[in-house]
């Protein structure tokens, strides 16, 4: 009788192990699924208020001045996220004169900013100034870029000779080394060991 007892009591204690475990793995499982579920909602709501920042930002606005070769001049209010292309068509577009190949129209744009719109002469003309400043601070002739004048400094090179030169430049684009200008007409080596110290290709 007593074993009998002793079973029935075993049994009864693993039954309200098992159940109690079950009851804590159950109990333990809500915990974790409101967790994730509370992290859920944190992020929800920071992307919520970073979409509303962003959107704010984009809507702002600032005012810009543009001159030069455009249509109609002045000063402009556009949004921050506005590029140099939304510009030009409020001022009505460009000039036809106007160096389109220097601009790069997908620029952003600041407060406070001006913007002058080159006409193709003026970027020529500021690109001739640049060639010959580099040539007096380095004070070598860059044989790629100089003029007539330019080339006519140097020894033994008359105006002919010069001329030779930009032609043959002309022709096959620009001179890859400083030999070269050997291979124009009139340009010997006599010619060349005088000059080859005051030149340069870039």
């Amino acid at each position: 009788m007593n074993k009998k007892w002793m079973i029935l009591g075993s049994v009864l204690f693993l039954c309200a192990s098992g159940m109690l475990y079950y009851f804590t793995q159950v109990k333990n499982e809500k915990n974790d699924d409101w967790e994730i579920v509370d992290v859920y909602e944190e992020e929800k709501v920071c992307l919520e208020d970073s979409i509303d920042t962003a959107e704010k930002i984009a809507e702002e606005t600032i005012k810009v001045y543009i001159c030069g070769a455009v249509q109609s001049p002045g000063v402009y209010e556009v949004k921050v996220s506005d590029r140099l292309v939304d510009l030009v068509d409020l001022c009505e577009g460009l000039c036809e004169d106007a160096d389109k190949n220097a601009l790069n129209l997908a620029a952003h744009l600041n407060d406070g900013e001006k913007i002058y719109i080159m006409t193709t002469e003026e970027a020529n003309t500021v690109s001739n100034m640049s060639s010959k400043t580099e040539t007096i601070a380095d004070g070598r002739i860059n044989i790629n870029t100089a003029d007539v004048d330019e080339l006519m400094s140097l020894p033994g090179i008359g105006k002919a000779k010069a001329e030779h030169i930009i032609a043959y430049r002309e022709k096959t684009k620009r001179f890859e080394s400083v030999e070269e200008i050997t291979s124009v007409d009139g340009i010997k080596n006599g010619v060349y060991e005088k000059i080859k110290e005051l030149i340069k290709i870039e």
